[in-house]
């Protein structure tokens, strides 16, 4: 039975609101179609996740999608699922996600395979995978927790705050003005407290490029000077809400 790598970051990922934004759909359908897509690809794509002689139609068919075909592939493209390369359509990053791991699934069983024929006769523990166990670091060390308490949140901050740039980075590369990038970034800053729930940030996230994606479609052709500077305009929107 074959399976695909799928990481819970994905439900809150910004290429998934990006998408969802462009769709003007709500994130959990989106995923579902992508996941329809990669489970299809599975079987028919290969390693590489070459799309090249499909059409908008068979993708938008293969992802389940029942809308305008052509916009569903040009918002994959657009939030970066699908590569638009010199050579077709591609999967991105399949090979790293998919491919990968079906060549090292190949490899393991060809292993499996050798051990058998070598080890005839010899206990059972020296058949054992070569995968070996896998550590579960989501355990907690309760014979030394209070030396661990400290750090633990302190690299937790260390990747919320990261993670936090790098959301502000994508969405300010996306917006359609720049200007005073310092105080935007405070502002950005200020609508994700580190220390805010997480599914709160979430939705913070998501009504923020729904948001986005419906001034870009507003302004769109408009000269500059009748765009709204990116920090008047995080400051203006209500994240807290969907646009109507």
């Amino acid at each position: 039975m074959a399976w695909i790598e799928s990481h819970q970051s994905l439900s809150r990922h910004r290429k998934t609101l990006k998408t969802a934004g462009r769709l003007s759909v709500d994130r959990h359908k989106l995923i579902g179609h992508l996941m329809e897509l990669w489970w299809w690809a599975l079987d028919n794509v290969g390693v590489e996740g070459r799309l090249t002689e499909m059409t908008h139609t068979e993708i938008a068919s293969a992802s389940q999608w029942e809308g305008d075909p052509q916009e569903f592939l040009d918002a994959l493209i657009y939030g970066e699922f699908i590569d638009n390369t010199s050579e077709g359509l591609v999967l991105h990053d399949w090979y790293d996600y998919a491919g990968k791991l079906i060549e090292s699934r190949e490899r393991e069983r060809e292993r499996s395979r050798k051990r058998r024929e070598t080890t005839s006769g010899q206990p059972a523990v020296d058949q054992r995978s070569t995968v070996g166990t896998v550590p579960n670091h989501t355990v907690p060390n309760h014979t030394n927790n209070k030396t661990l308490v400290t750090p633990v949140e302190r690299r937790e901050l260390r990747e919320l705050a990261k993670g936090r740039e790098e959301g502000f980075l994508e969405w300010w590369n996306e917006y359609p003005r720049k200007g005073d990038k310092k105080r935007t970034r405070k502002v950005w800053e200020k609508l994700f407290p580190l220390k805010e729930k997480p599914e709160k940030l979430e939705q913070t996230l998501q009504n923020l490029w729904l948001h986005t994606e419906a001034y870009k479609r507003e302004v769109a052709g408009k000269e500059k000077q009748f765009i709204k500077l990116p920090a008047t305009f995080l400051n203006a929107i209500d994240v807290s809400e969907p646009p109507e």
